[in-house]
């Protein structure tokens, strides 16, 4: 970070500039000093607009909201997250628009905005069926589960959940495994008690 900090003092170009200062940003995030992330982004975030970098603009919008949402400032979250989703799809970054949209319907999943986040999570999904992004597939099925057993739609539960394990048990993503595990005890918990939905009833 303090190398970060010495590069600032130098008569950087804009673009220079505000990568660094994008940087520092991620170095407060991943620090869990989110205030200071969001000064860092935000000085970044005008360069960019200075700049026209839309590409570069929509990550640092992911990267807002995501601060944002750690901050439990969720209106602000779902704001930046929205606008970088959106910019994201204008220059046809596609892997980057799929994070997005994960990012997003996580947010409203933690607000139990279930169709909302069920609307972002299926066009996330497309999109990694598209990119053939195995892992990121695993990872949106485990979140579409959580919303299936949350609605009690058990039999959706279960085949998103089966997709997702088949596609984890040749993967070294242990922490996406638990969670598929963990989903699958859950469901087997809310099968054992009767409480899906019957077929047919509205959810």
């Amino acid at each position: 970070l303090e190398n970060l900090f010495i590069a600032l003092r130098y008569d950087l170009d804009i673009g220079a500039k505000a990568s660094t200062l994008n940087t520092i940003g991620s170095t407060y995030t991943q620090t869990g000093q989110y205030e200071q992330a969001v000064e860092y982004y935000l000085q970044s975030i005008r360069l960019y607009e200075e700049l026209g970098d839309q590409r570069r603009l929509g990550i640092a919008f992911n990267n807002l909201g995501n601060v944002f949402n750690k901050l439990e400032v969720v209106d602000s979250a779902i704001s930046y997250l929205d606008r970088a989703a959106s910019i994201k799809r204008s220059v046809g970054d596609e892997k980057g628009t799929a994070r997005t949209l994960n990012n997003l319907g996580l947010v409203y999943l933690d607000l139990n905005e279930l169709d909302k986040a069920s609307n972002a999570l299926e066009e996330s999904l497309s999109i990694k069926h598209r990119l053939k992004d195995s892992l990121g597939i695993a990872n949106t099925l485990n979140l579409l589960a959580r919303i299936n057993l949350i609605n009690g739609d058990l039999e959706r539960a279960k085949n998103n959940l089966a997709e997702a394990h088949q596609i984890l048990v040749k993967t070294n993503a242990q922490y996406v495994l638990r969670e598929n595990l963990k989903r699958q005890t859950e469901y087997y918990s809310k099968k054992k008690d009767g409480l899906g939905r019957s077929p047919g009833s509205a959810g």
